[in-house]
């Protein structure tokens, strides 16, 4: 059972493909998840390591039930991934706009030139709200609101 204080964590593998199309071991994951619940009006989504097309889904299954909620915000902190595609550009910019539909206020922890470069070549810089860290993503997205250890 998760407390109002517990996290998660999900690694995430993809199978390693072999040049004749075979699957071959599994390789080490890829993308590793956290999920923070430590607060009621916040959730948190930490994501390390490749956000691709492989993984991208796997985030989603985190971040859209989050999206159906009465949260006032969602972060999805992106601060120690190495790689960002397409796919998760994508699923970023959906989330975005439904988050806007809802109410939710949702934004990025982005310190890194990975992020930085990947949003900034979507067009997705100037739209999506981001932070160079959690405690000013919370300090912007629940104004008002005492600080907690999220």
């Amino acid at each position: 059972m998760l407390t109002r204080s517990s996290s998660i964590d999900l690694p995430v593998t993809t199978p390693e493909v072999d040049i004749d199309g075979t699957t071959a071991a599994t390789r080490r994951p890829t993308l590793l998840l956290r999920m923070n619940f430590s607060d009621r009006h916040l959730a948190v989504l930490s994501a390390s390591g490749e956000l691709d097309a492989a993984t991208a889904p796997s985030l989603a299954g985190l971040l859209w039930p989050r999206l159906q909620t009465k949260l006032a915000a969602i972060v999805i902190d992106l601060s120690n991934l190495t790689f960002l595609a397409v796919a998760g550009l994508e699923l970023l910019s959906d989330a975005h706009a439904h988050a806007w539909h809802r109410g939710i206020a949702l934004g990025i922890v982005n310190n890194t030139r990975t992020v930085e470069h990947a949003l900034a070549a979507a067009g997705l810089a100037d739209t999506l709200p981001t932070f160079a860290d959690l405690r000013e993503a919370r300090a912007a997205m629940l104004p008002g609101q005492p600080a907690s250890a999220a």
